[in-house]
């Protein structure tokens, strides 16, 4: 039997004991009470114990639970900084290739301006450079006419 049902037992031997007449007083075997009283002063340190002893888990359990949420939490916290401090410097990054794409159009605008006006003065050069052999050839040879 268990401190339950012990004190269930007490609580029947109770009821049903004999009234007193005209008094809230009953009439209760004192060696069953005391026998009852002992089983259950027996059992309930034992129940007490188990009790504790799962108190005391429990505790333990919610401790170390509670533990590996802060160290969770504070892991969370770490890689929220980390991917804060990431986007930082990937926006950092950003910016500058974006500064550097605009200075490399500008660059290869240059360069390609640079090469037209390359390529046109090659030909005017060429036309001009023609003429002269042209205008040469003439004194040289002039035209049979």
């Amino acid at each position: 039997m268990d401190v339950h049902d012990r004190l269930n037992q007490l609580t029947v031997t109770v009821r049903s004991a004999k009234t007193m007449p005209m008094s809230a007083s009953c009439l209760v075997n004192r060696a069953e009470m005391l026998d009852i009283l002992e089983r259950l002063h027996d059992e309930l340190p034992a129940d007490l114990d188990q009790a504790d002893a799962l108190l005391s888990e429990r505790e333990a359990v919610l401790g170390a639970g509670r533990e590996q949420v802060e160290r969770i939490l504070e892991d969370a916290r770490r890689e929220r900084e980390q991917l804060i401090e990431q986007t930082d410097a990937d926006d950092y990054v950003d910016r500058k290739l974006a500064e550097f794409e605009v200075l490399l159009g500008q660059l290869a605008s240059q360069v390609n301006n640079g090469r037209l006006r390359l390529t046109a003065r090659r030909e005017a050069d060429l036309a001009r450079f023609q003429e002269i052999e042209l205008a040469e050839s003439e004194v040289v040879h002039p035209a049979f006419g």
